[in-house]
Formats: structure tokens, C-alpha cells, sequence
């Protein structure tokens, strides 16, 4: 099927439609929200701040929760802290943000409970923090429990209770901590027996969901045959899903496969732009830079080479150790 828009209408049908709302529904909820209703105040505020149907505008998003916050209504109290937590349309001012999490709060809104208990943790309130995250993993919430997780994994130190959280939030369907549950399966971290085909059954529940980092972690199994009976056709497939959302090491995989003419035809432009891409990303990352080289070299472009092996070594100095000299001599001596 050609995916061709020929009039600007078109387009602006398809926006319409995006959120399975008709303008015509939406007209009577804008009509709604001038009336007083703060229900249809939030929702054109939703509106405007994801651009559905109407102008996108984060300034115009807040006037509209502000309208329906003063009618207290929790989810727009939510809403409207998270644009003064952000700076969103309204000037950063975590008090605010606070004020109207907890007017939401006293509601028993769980993103509420969400949004302030990782606010109270960025600001080295932890023990209201975990308190509010606990709350809402309490009722449910897959992400909270994910954030209690890492929280004490990683603030604490604390890898086996942060897998307790962690394969509660998988469990319940959270993708981030579906992707760490593979990875401490992988590695045999946090008192884990390392389980190949445990790493891949959740890389492949997260990835199946769309998170970019457990695509590619599932498309290297299927690549090694880790977990999962080795398939190369498969594992490319998932490198390639993954690069579609700039998964860097997926990016810096399918530069490889066009640079080697492994599963493509040896490709030098589409090889530097995919590895280009990485370096876009994460410019201070020194192994894009040596992967740029490693390129250039494979395709007998010697003088780019050295040019991509010198900024690794501005970056960091001892990034090839030992082996640093002979890298830019080879170079050299194969230009001669």
C-alpha cells in the first residue's frame, strides 16, 4: 500500500482521528470546558497539550488543567504538576508541582502518588519518596514498583531487593523492568543463576511491547543462540526494529552487517550514516568514533580513518591502551 498524502486535508484528517475522537466530539467537549466543566476543561487541556485536533500548546495546556484544578479534579491537578515540575508552558517551580500533586493526592490519584514520590526522591527526600512509590505499586502501578526497583538497586545498593520490585513490575507488565530482569538473568547478577533462557523470555516480553534496548538484547540471543535457537533472520530483524527508535548498539550492529556485506550488500553510505547516527546521539562516546574508523578502514578509506581513530584518542587518551600505536601505524602503512 502506497503511504502517499496528496492534500494537506488528508493529514489533517489523519490527526483528527489520531485518538479515535471525531471533530465532532471534540467540539462538544470544547463547548463542555467553556461551560465549567472541569472534566472537559482537562480533556481540552490533554487537547492541546498532544496537539489532538488543535494547535499544540503546553501554555494553553496549563490554562485549561489551571481551570479545572480549581474545580479540583485529580487528574488535572496531576497534569498541570507535571508541567510546573518540567517547565512546560509554565515557568519550573517544583513547589507548584508539589502543591497540585498533592491536591490529587488527597484523591487517591495514583500518577500523583507516582509523579511526587520520584520528585521527593530527586530531592534526597527518600524516605516520602519511597513512601508515596510504595503507595502506588500498592494499587497497582507496574512503573512505581520499576522506580522502587532501581531505587534500591542502585541508590541502595541493594541488587536483591531491587529484584524483588523488579520481577514484580515485570510480572504486572512493566517493559523496563522486564528488560532488567533479562539482563540480571544474562549475567547471573543479583544472586541469580545466569539463565540464558530466562534472559530471553523477558527480552522478549519487553521488546515485544516496543522498548528499543530489549529489542536489540533479544536480536543479539537470536543472533548467538542464547536462550533461544540460534536464528540470524530473526536477529536482524530485531536489530533493525530497534535502530528504527535509535537503539545506538543496534545502529552500531547494522553499520557492521553493510560494512562487511554480512546479510547486505557491502554498502559504504549506508554504513557511515547508520554509525554517524550514534555518534549524533552519544557525540562523547569515544567506541562510536572507533566503530566510524573501523569502517572507513574496511572500505580502504584510510585517511577518514585515522581522522575518526585520533578524535577516540582526544576523548580518551587510553582508549586502546597497549594497542594504541599499532592502530594508527597500521593505518599509515597501509595508506603507503
Amino acid at each position: 500500500m502506497k503511504r502517499i498524502v496528496i492534500l494537506m486535508a488528508a493529514m489533517t484528517a489523519l490527526l483528527l482521528t489520531s485518538y479515535g475522537r471525531t471533530p465532532e466530539e471534540r467540539l462538544e467537549i470544547i463547548k463542555k470546558a467553556h461551560e465549567g466543566n472541569a472534566e472537559a476543561q482537562w480533556q481540552v487541556g490533554f487537547m492541546h497539550e498532544t496537539g489532538e485536533g488543535v494547535t499544540q500548546s503546553k501554555e494553553e495546556a496549563a490554562k485549561w488543567y489551571e481551570k479545572a484544578a480549581q474545580q479540583d479534579y485529580s487528574p488535572a491537578c496531576n497534569n498541570l504538576g507535571l508541567l510546573y515540575e518540567n517547565g512546560n508552558g509554565v515557568k519550573k517551580d517544583l513547589k507548584k508541582a508539589e502543591k497540585y500533586y498533592l491536591k490529587a493526592i488527597k484523591q487517591e490519584n495514583v500518577n500523583a502518588m507516582y509523579n511526587l514520590g520520584n520528585l521527593y526522591i530527586s530531592q534526597k527526600k527518600d524516605k516520602e519518596g519511597l513512601e508515596l512509590l510504595e503507595k502506588a505499586s500498592s494499587e497497582g502501578m507496574a512503573a512505581a514498583a520499576c522506580n522502587i526497583g532501581y531505587y534500591y538497586a542502585h541508590a541502595q545498593k541493594d541488587c536483591a531487593k531491587g529484584l524483588i520490585y523488579y520481577r514484580l513490575a515485570a510480572e504486572r507488565g512493566d517493559i523496563v523492568s522486564q528488560y532488567n530482569l533479562g539482563i540480571n538473568f544474562e549475567k547471573g547478577l543479583c544472586g541469580l543463576e545466569q539463565d540464558y533462557a530466562e534472559a530471553a523470555k523477558w527480552y522478549l516480553k519487553s521488546a515485544d511491547n516496543g522498548f528499543a534496548d530489549a529489542q536489540f538484547c533479544i536480536g543479539k540471543c537470536y543472533m548467538l543462540g542464547l536462550g533461544v535457537e540460534k536464528n540470524e533472520e530473526l536477529g536482524l530483524e530485531w536489530f533493525e526494529r530497534a535502530a528504527a527508535q535509535n537503539e545506538t548498539s543496534a545502529l552500531n550492529q547494522l553499520a557492521y552487517a553493510y560494512a562487511k556485506g554480512k546479510f547486505f550488500k557491502p554498502n559504504k553510505a549506508k554504513a557511515l550514516s547508520l554509525i554517524s547516527k550514534c555518534i549524533e546521539i552519544a557525540p562523547g562516546n569515544p567506541n562510536w568514533y572507533d566503530s566510524k574508523g573501523e569502517i572507513y578502514a574496511i572500505f580502504g578509506d584510510y585517511e577518514n580513518a585515522k581522522v575518526m581513530y585520533e578524535k577516540v584518542l582526544k576523548i580518551k587518551p587510553k582508549f586502546y591502551e597497549d594497542n594504541e600505536p599499532a592502530v594508527l601505524d597500521d593505518i599509515i602503512k597501509a595508506k603507503k
